[in-house]
């Protein structure tokens, strides 16, 4: 970091990883050329408002980018904090029962429903990093075991840990 890094006021994101537990399927969307890092495939969010806190903020920005209203139901996965420029991004995740079409707006021009081990290229380095994070992962596979109650999907996640 660089002494005048300090002088910059912090700014935050934040966004939403979407999980089907069942298909073990997220929602990945791919980013138009209108927006910076453009063409790479991350989650639906966006900057936090002055007025809004960080989960909030991905419930909004989920909306406004797939049309799809997500339950007060997200749990903090990942926080992602960058020296230069400042920025940290808060990545939650909501647990959705069933896949389903998102409705994009121009920052977005496609999407797709996959596996971690289908991803598509190149990911947006956000996500690349919070899928190297051994925490994040740790706390996903926690919480989807909680989400289910059923013996089939707990054997479905026994094969994860």
């Amino acid at each position: 970091m660089r002494s005048n890094d300090l002088l910059y006021e912090t700014k935050y994101g934040a966004g939403c990883l979407l999980f089907v537990p069942e298909s073990k399927k997220f929602l990945l969307i791919k980013r138009s050329d209108f927006v910076p890092t453009p063409l790479t495939w991350c989650f639906p969010g966006g900057g936090v408002d002055g007025y809004e806190d960080p989960k909030n903020a991905a419930i909004r920005e989920c909306y406004e980018e797939i049309g799809y209203k997500l339950s007060n139901d997200l749990h903090l996965l990942y926080t992602n904090e960058t020296h230069a420029p400042r920025f940290k991004f808060f990545t939650y995740v909501s647990i959705v029962e069933k896949t389903f079409q998102p409705k994009l707006n121009w920052e977005s021009c496609d999407y797709m429903w996959t596996t971690i081990d289908d991803l598509p290229k190149p990911l947006h380095w956000g996500v690349k990093q919070l899928f190297s994070s051994d925490r994040a992962a740790k706390k996903l596979k926690k919480l989807v075991w909680f989400q289910n109650q059923d013996l089939k999907k707990h054997i479905i996640l026994i094969e994860y840990i």
